[in-house]
């Protein structure tokens, strides 16, 4: 299946300027964390990476190609778990339900969730830390965490940075080691683009992943 981004929406984007204000904040993260770091925007119910940035120089490396203008799969991804953090349980659910998203999850890692049950478990442990994360959700082997970009004094949620990585780097203490950072460009992107919009209306053409 072909995967593609419209160039009606490639262009809507560029006019606002959010990659160009995102990539230097992604580039100064990967470089820190020495990670695969990447950007999601907020479209409707959806998150739709845009932007993303290789930081792991040497061994392995997690770098899914190609991946932007994915729809971010709410259920089985760090992404998808910071995008629902600041929702109470039933919104959470019920934006899942309007994605689509259906349990057990299928085509996905060994610990993707089987029920809603075990996803709200997932949820409130997340919330505990302050960030998303997963190991071996998504696809076995990887790991990632992530925040959502929130704008400022309307407290919308506009977009999620995430890290992701191998899992035998990305353990829970790393993860822990790297939460600054992560919100310190979540912050940095929330400021800088607050006078942006950061919703296509022109649209996307997506792939749910």
């Amino acid at each position: 299946m072909t995967i593609k981004l419209s160039s009606l929406g490639l262009t809507h984007l560029a006019a606002r300027g959010i990659t160009d204000i995102a990539q230097p904040i992604l580039d100064e993260l990967a470089h820190e964390v020495c990670e695969l770091v990447r950007f999601s925007v907020v479209e409707g119910d959806d998150l739709i990476w845009i932007a993303k940035s290789q930081g792991a120089k040497a061994g392995l490396r997690y770098d899914p190609d190609p991946d932007m203008g994915l729809k971010v799969n709410l259920g089985a991804t760090a992404s998808g778990l910071a995008r629902l953090l600041t929702l109470t349980d039933n919104e959470a659910v019920m934006l899942l339900g309007r994605q689509g998203v259906e349990f057990p999850l299928k085509g996905f890692g060994s610990a993707a969730p089987t029920s809603i049950d075990e996803f709200l478990q997932v949820l409130g442990r997340c919330r505990s830390v302050g960030y998303g994360f997963v190991h071996d959700s998504y696809e076995d082997g990887t790991s990632a965490m992530a925040m959502p970009v929130v704008k400022a004094r309307s407290a919308e949620v506009i977009g999620v940075i995430s890290i992701a990585g191998p899992s035998v780097r990305m353990t829970a203490a790393r993860m822990s080691a790297m939460a600054l950072p992560l919100r310190a460009a979540t912050e940095q992107l929330a400021e800088i683009g607050a006078g942006l919009s950061f919703a296509n209306s022109a649209g996307f053409e997506t792939l749910d992943a």
